[in-house]
């Protein structure tokens, strides 16, 4: 079984990153992207009105980046809080099998329980 303190050391780890995750997420959702600028700046040629799609679609995929980046972050940072909950959950259960392993050998250690080859295995009435 592990040590306790190692589970709290990554228990600890995990809710740093956990934070720095969710400060990230704040710092790209407050980012101000503008908008494209105006096609008429690009003149009515049809090179200019090419290179305004261009721009236009430059500063969709800009903020569409920007979404799937906050949503990432946000999954990732759920994924940790999970991970989170999941080694609080170990460190339960391992107390537990702790427990049984302790009642067991407290059971076994009992001198009227013998466990022989004589006997088969099994528990001789004394």
């Amino acid at each position: 079984m592990g040590n306790g303190d190692e589970l709290s050391v990554k228990y600890d780890t995990l809710n740093r990153v956990r934070g720095d995750l969710e400060e990230q997420k704040s710092k790209v959702e407050s980012l101000d992207l503008g908008g494209a600028p105006a096609i008429a700046a690009f003149g009515g040629s049809a090179k200019g009105e090419w290179l305004a799609n261009a721009v236009v679609k430059g500063h969709q995929n800009i903020k569409e980046a920007k979404r799937d980046t906050v949503q990432g972050l946000e999954k990732y940072a759920s994924a940790v809080d999970d991970a989170m909950h999941d080694i609080a959950a170990t460190d339960e259960g391992a107390a537990i099998v702790a427990k049984k392993m302790a009642d067991a050998l407290a059971l076994m250690s009992n001198p009227l329980v013998l466990f022989t080859k004589d006997f088969g295995g099994k528990i001789p009435l004394i």
